[in-house]
């Protein structure tokens, strides 16, 4: 039985997961979750994740909840051997390391600034606006660092985590020209994932609906 998927496929979270399931062949069953009429709330969910977060996997009784996690479950049962997450401590570590940083800091850099400018309107403050670039200058770093990808030599989890995460970027039309590495990143990727363009297509479309949602009141 295919381990199944509670998500939004407008949630860049939700489309770590997929990404990485697509990128290791492992088939999920996918259920959509109607969070306006608050079924991420029910009884039934709350048994499953009693934070009621999206995305939320269900495999063989065991649940996982969180991006990462799930990604790093994923992998750690599927695909034991895949150089998504290597097994190696210490490059397995610098994995972590970049996943920790897109949740503490990438993550809420976006959200605090481009996300909220788009769904409210609300300029970001001086501070929130430094955290997006000192946040691009750490990306650019990285990829400097690693040869083109974020924490290794060549593409894992991390990355797809971060490629997620960025749909703003592209709906908002950032400019990237002070962090060129960042830029040919976003290139490369879009380039060597197959499948990318459109989970591209699809997120941009998300991030529209959701602000049409936070202008119309439910």
């Amino acid at each position: 039985m295919a381990p199944t998927l509670y998500l939004s496929r407008r949630s860049p979270p939700c489309r770590t997961v997929l990404f990485v399931a697509k990128l290791l062949n492992v088939e999920l069953e996918e259920v959509e979750l109607d969070m306006r009429n608050k079924a991420h709330l029910k009884p039934d969910f709350l048994k499953l994740n009693p934070r009621h977060s999206i995305p939320t996997l269900v495999d063989n009784g065991v649940s996982v909840w969180e991006s990462r996690a799930i990604a790093q479950y994923l992998c750690n049962k599927y695909a034991p051997d895949s150089q998504l997450y290597p097994r190696e401590p210490e490059r397995r570590a610098r994995v972590d390391t970049v996943l920790n940083w897109d949740l503490s800091s990438w993550g809420p850099a976006l959200r605090n600034s481009l996300t909220m400018k788009a769904f409210r309107g609300v300029e970001p403050t001086e501070e929130q606006t430094k955290a997006l670039t000192d946040s691009l200058a750490v990306f650019d770093a990285l990829v400097a660092a690693n040869g083109g990808f974020v924490a290794a030599n060549h593409l894992t989890i991390a990355d797809l985590s971060l490629l997620a995460n960025s749909a703003a970027i592209f709906y908002l039309d950032y400019d990237l020209k002070d962090y060129p590495n960042v830029k040919q990143w976003f290139s490369r990727l879009e380039k060597e994932i197959s499948f990318y363009n459109d989970f591209k297509s699809e997120a941009i479309e998300g991030l529209k609906k959701i602000i049409e949602m936070h202008k119309t009141p439910a």
